[in-house]
């Protein structure tokens, strides 16, 4: 996100833009394990839990060169788009997460053009805090911890479908 800090253990290398570029080139079909096109210290940030998802059977962690070189080079487009988004949004966060630190997310929400958006953060959660409700149940967070993300949703998909209803309830009062 331009104007915001990032931190550089999360960026790819030049060798490995170089590299990513010369197979894209050559054979964009190519596929590599995620794992081993990610900077090491993404790694190191992420944690026990990035070392237990790449240990997933059920998970692809093999893309293509294009796929990858799409994902590195498109996301700059791709959030300018995300930036013209007019539907309701709802924005999780942990105030630990160090891959998506939460001043990003703040600094994207705000420029966000939606006038119905929500930005929740989460005490003591990291970048891994979802998979409590989407992946897997880790002792790593509580069954409190859980419930409170799984509220907050449930909460939120209320309300909007909620204010929908009185919508459409009121438009076809009016016909």
């Amino acid at each position: 996100i331009e104007g915001v800090k990032r931190d550089p253990r999360t960026e790819p290398s030049k060798e490995v833009l170089e590299f990513a570029i010369q197979k894209y080139s050559t054979n964009p079909e190519e596929k590599v394990h995620i794992g081993k096109a990610v900077p090491n210290a993404f790694g190191e940030l992420a944690g026990e839990e990035w070392v237990h998802i790449l240990k997933d059977p059920i998970c692809n962690f093999n893309y293509s060169f294009r796929y990858i070189f799409d994902v590195m080079i498109g996301r700059a487009e791709k959030i300018d788009e995300l930036y013209k988004l007019r539907l309701p949004i709802l924005i999780l966060q942990g105030d630990q997460d160090l891959i998506t630190v939460p001043e990003q997310t703040r600094t994207f929400i705000s420029r966000v053009e939606s006038q119905d958006k929500e930005l929740k953060i989460f005490q003591g959660s990291d970048h891994w805090f979802y998979h409590t409700v989407f992946y897997e149940q880790r002792e790593r967070y509580s069954e409190a911890e859980r419930m409170s993300v799984v509220n907050t949703i449930n909460e939120w998909v209320r309300e909007k479908a909620g204010s929908r209803e009185t919508e459409t309830i009121g438009l076809a009062n009016q016909q």
